[in-house]
């Protein structure tokens, strides 16, 4: 159970190549299905594309005319939420979707991305984040005093490594 999609991503392929079990990979990356091309590895967390088109069915059917903006890591983590938003969406995400905003694990905040998010509008929050910068995001989308709907990835929904940081008080509703 080693921890990561990117860091899991770089040892797959040595792994498959000898014949070494990578088991119970955690990361919800939607290519740990790919049972073909990499039969010793499997995931072990629902995907993050599947989770993605559920909340793009879920802003449809409770806010449906909502612009949404998308928060996300630059990385095989992140790009599954962006890609799991256009399932969702179909051929209406370009219209829907009015502010995509990424970073990168070292970038100090995600501060400027959710200024950005909020001057465009957006009514509506989509986050494919970490703990780290899902706190940040939090604690930032509190402090500008807006108040989308906010789905926020489950890898930083932890009452103690997110919320608590970010203030319990910032994360209601």
């Amino acid at each position: 159970s080693t921890i990561g999609t990117p860091t899991n991503l770089s040892i797959r392929k040595y792994l498959n190549d000898h014949k070494v079990p990578q088991l119970f990979v955690a990361s919800g990356g939607d290519f740990w299905g790919d049972y073909k091309e990499y039969p010793w590895s499997i995931g072990m967390l629902p995907s993050y594309r599947i989770e993605a088109s559920i909340y793009a069915k879920y802003i449809l059917k409770t806010k449906p005319d909502a612009k949404v903006a998308l928060l996300y890591q630059d990385d095989a983590f992140g790009k599954d939420y962006l890609a799991g938003l256009k399932d969702g969406f179909g051929a209406d995400f370009a219209k829907r979707v009015i502010s995509v905003q990424t970073y990168q694990v070292t970038d100090p905040t995600v501060d400027s991305q959710v200024v950005a998010m909020k001057a465009s509008g957006a009514d509506a929050l989509v986050s494919g984040v970490t703990t780290r910068s899902g706190a940040q995001e939090i604690r930032k989308v509190y402090e500008l005093g807006w108040h989308p709907l906010h789905m926020i990835s489950f890898v930083a929904a932890s009452v103690g490594a997110v919320l608590q940081p970010a203030g319990l008080e910032k994360a209601v509703g």
